[in-house]
């Protein structure tokens, strides 16, 4: 797509499903490029907030089970392509800072998160709220 050339981006059920923190930066820097100036978007994108205090050992656990997760989901995407089964599905949410610091850094403004029931499973879902900032100077 060109860029600048969408006034707003919608997505629901998908980034949760990319492999990695770095395929989900990709995509924001993708939807930042077609996006307008002035442009929002609404992204579904499951989101954790760690707790004041936990301290660094927590964190770092938790980032190596789900690198553990990674290492196993792409050993059994191996053997299923061999063996020529359905793919598994993945689940991989971000750190709300993570999302926040990401956004702005492109160039986001009036950031928000909100959380509401989606129609399709009547389940709760985070979801991220950016507009694309007017600025004709600001590079990205």
């Amino acid at each position: 797509m060109p860029d600048n050339s969408f006034t707003a981006v919608f997505s629901c059920h998908v980034f949760q499903h990319l492999d990695s923190i770095g395929h989900v930066t990709e995509y924001f820097h993708e939807v930042y490029r077609v996006l307008q100036p002035g442009g929002s978007i609404m992204i579904h994108i499951p989101i954790y907030v760690w707790p004041w205090g936990i301290g660094k050992v927590i964190p770092l656990l938790y980032r190596l089970r789900k690198t553990v997760d990674l290492l196993m989901a792409c050993t059994k995407r191996s053997l299923m392509r061999r063996l020529k089964l359905h793919p598994i599905i993945r689940m991989t949410s971000f750190s709300e800072e993570y999302v926040f610091n990401i956004l702005g850094e492109l160039g986001y403004t009036d950031i928000a998160f909100s959380i509401f029931r989606t129609k399709s499973n009547g389940g709760l879902h985070h979801f991220v709220f950016a507009k694309k900032i007017c600025n004709p100077l600001h590079n990205r």
